[in-house]
């Protein structure tokens, strides 16, 4: 996997999903911002995300 600045559990979900799909992907603090947290998400916090991943495209061969 690429680096980025996602973190773990984001990018673990993300990483196993096809064009089309759709998820709910749940993860303890060591997947996401840990025991110092971020901004206004405190440290220790699960986390919950609704994923996405658009169709892929089709391409014209014109």
């Amino acid at each position: 996997m690429e680096e980025n600045s996602f973190i773990d559990g984001f990018n673990k979900a993300l990483y196993g999903m096809k064009h089309g799909e759709q998820a709910v992907t749940v993860f303890y603090s060591n997947l996401g911002y840990g025991n110092n947290g971020s901004g206004s998400i405190p440290g220790y916090i699960p986390l919950r995300f609704d994923l996405w991943v658009e169709p892929e495209e089709e391409v014209n061969a014109d």
